[in-house]
């Protein structure tokens, strides 16, 4: 792809772009929400018809006017978008031979068994032994991911272009995937790799694509000498640096705000406890399904517990719903924010106001002026882009969206805000202004209790971590007295 440009009104979203992918080679797209990314793929899908620019693959040039998703399908380019297009009701071999089932045996039957003999024969050679009667439902994000590489396989794929593929996968899931995308670069296939990961990006690639503004600003060859800090000036545009951000001391003299005490629910968690004051923020962290999401519901009065005492202020809770602990000013950020955070049908200020709703509608109606202020105000103060808070809240990218959702709870008041994956899928400029912002919350005397699986996060943003393993707290270390390379150690170790 050469000299891509494409304007939508008045907005440049690309400019001469250059996007050149060699035969045999992963290749890293990056770039911050709005660089144009989205876009350069949607131009490559055939979806978006660009206004100027040349595209040729394999050698052949194709009319940009007469590019359609059909036939860059049929020259062998495969798309893999972040929420994978598969049906959970059928089985592996029926995804994979989805859209091509094979009928040859019977008139207008699907042959089962042919299907899955040949979906058995495509996983062999990536060291895959399932069982491809299994239902697809049934398996976790990376192995749908891994499948879905595996139906473009079966379609002759020659490139795959992956658009956040280790989005909310495990560090093993993650692993799976990379030696599978290593094995089809060495069979000769090309890998298009969009990803706000810079770290896996410079990982796995062996050329990387910076774009900025819409605008190419360089395509670097993956060495020694290229390291993560330079790779995230180039996409924001200014000297970066990977732990600028940092928690501020907290009164150790003051009551303690929060205090969990033996808190158990059977085969999640067991015996936990800690105790937070105000402005202190407290880590944990785990390998995934160590019993820390279920825990963050508990807190929130999402899911109920069998022993236990949670308290505020010295008082004893009991939360039956999520509700009650709003009540209690305790907020949360939660995993998902698209599913469990936000209500996508609803615009901008609603959400932001969402958790006030009995205080700003007297007489049951809500008083808009007063809405339209309080938006406003946090709107300013967490620097949320948006052209008007009427804005469907889908328009906003994830890093305006998780501030959208972080404001509800300021709006709130919360005296304590459980923050669960607050930066997963936003861009390294936002990730930085989230950090900020959870340090500003912080000073202001809130308690935070942040679960990431961020290993810096939970280094520079805590004054104390937590490790779980098998729903309970194994090691806990203060602020200073390990690094992220110790933590990970203490992470992955056995039981």
């Amino acid at each position: 792809m050469r000299g891509i440009s494409k304007r939508y009104g008045g907005v440049q979203a690309l400019k001469g772009v250059d996007l050149i992918v060699n035969k045999g080679e992963i290749h890293g797209l990056i770039g911050q929400n709005g660089a144009g990314k989205s876009t350069l793929i949607r131009v490559l899908s055939g979806a978006t018809i660009c206004d100027e620019g040349t595209i040729k693959i394999f050698d052949r040039s194709i009319d940009k006017d007469r590019l359609t998703p059909s036939l860059i399908h049929n020259l062998g380019v495969s798309f893999m978008y972040q929420e994978p297009l598969l049906v959970p009701g059928l089985s592996i071999a029926d995804n994979i031979f989805l859209g091509r089932e094979d009928t040859r045996g019977y008139i207008g039957w699907v042959n089962n068994r042919f299907q899955l003999l040949e979906s058995t024969k495509l996983l062999e050679p990536l060291g895959l032994n399932w069982d491809t009667r299994s239902r697809v439902g049934e398996l976790g994000l990376g192995k749908r991911r891994i499948i879905e590489v595996v139906r473009a396989i079966g379609y002759d794929a020659k490139i795959f272009v992956m658009d956040e593929p280790t989005a909310a996968l495990t560090s093993d899931e993650k692993d799976w995937l990379f030696t599978i995308l290593k094995k089809l670069r060495d069979q000769g296939k090309s890998v298009i790799l969009v990803s706000h990961y810079l770290d896996e990006v410079l990982e796995i690639s062996d050329r990387i694509t910076v774009l900025r503004d819409g605008k190419l600003i360089d395509t670097l060859e993956v060495n020694n000498d290229l390291n993560l800090d330079f790779l995230c000036s180039l996409v924001v545009g200014y000297r970066y640096s990977k732990g600028d951000v940092r928690i501020k001391p907290f009164n150790k003299d003051s009551e303690a705000i929060f205090e969990v005490v033996k808190l158990t629910k059977s085969r999640r968690f067991e015996d936990i406890g800690f105790i937070i004051h105000p402005g202190e923020v407290i880590g944990i962290g785990g390998l995934t399904g160590s019993g820390q999401m279920e825990l963050a519901m508990a807190l929130f009065g999402a899911t109920s517990i069998d022993s236990g005492e949670i308290r505020l202020m010295g008082k004893k809770l009991n939360l039956k719903s999520t509700a009650d602990a709003i009540k209690t000013s305790i907020g949360m950020v939660p995993e998902d924010r698209k599913e469990q955070g936000l209500l996508l049908n609803m615009n901008i200020r609603h959400n932001m106001t969402l958790a006030i709703l009995n205080k700003i509608s007297p007489l049951g109606f809500v008083d808009q002026s007063k809405e339209r202020n309080l938006a406003k105000i946090y709107a300013d103060r967490l620097n949320i882009v948006m052209s008007s808070q009427d804005m469907a809240t889908t328009s906003l990218s994830g890093g305006n969206a998780q501030k959208v959702v972080i404001a509800k709870w300021l709006i709130a008041k919360s005296n304590v805000l459980i923050t669960n994956e607050p930066t997963r899928g936003v861009d390294i400029a936002s990730r930085e202004e989230i950090h900020r912002l959870l340090v500003e919350i912080a000073s202001q005397g809130v308690a935070i209790i942040l679960i990431s699986s961020e290993l810096d996060e939970l280094c520079d943003l805590c004054h104390q971590v937590f490790v779980i393993k098998n729903g309970r707290f194994k090691y806990n270390f203060k602020q200073g007295e390990i690094t992220e390379d110790q933590l990970l150690s203490r992470i992955m170790e056995g039981d």
